[in-house]
């Protein structure tokens, strides 16, 4: 089965339970080490301590085109903005439960591109 095959439908569940569909460019993780250095005056090489990992974080770049984007595009803000964890079907990474974290960008080129939105938002 070619990779292709294994990319699922992108949406997002609110905690509140709607869940929107959507568009979606290029996608990544981040996932942060916790992990120090401590080298010493008395001692050759230094020391690393390793604590394990960070929560993972899910950057994605929402798009919303058609007839109804717009309508669309507002139902994803509101999900996106309630409060408590919601769950996130990612295309690659499986389903996982997620908080929308810091800033919420919405851009809408109504001259250029007109019919579309695109929202950029990172779970957490």
């Amino acid at each position: 089965m070619p990779w292709q095959d294994r990319l699922r439908q992108a949406a997002y569940t609110s905690p509140s339970g709607i869940r929107i569909v959507f568009n979606y460019e290029n996608v990544s993780r981040k996932i942060g080490k916790k992990t120090s250095a401590f080298e010493f005056p008395d001692a050759n090489g230094t020391f690393v301590q390793d604590l394990g990992t960070t929560g993972r974080r899910y950057p994605i770049r929402a798009i919303f085109w058609g007839d109804n984007y717009d309508f669309e595009a507002d139902l994803f803000e509101s999900a996106l903005i309630e409060k408590g964890i919601g769950q996130l079907a990612h295309p690659i990474y499986g389903t996982v439960n997620v908080i929308p974290f810091g800033t919420i960008t919405r851009r809408d080129d109504l001259k250029t591109a007109a019919n579309q939105a695109f929202i950029q938002v990172t779970f957490w």
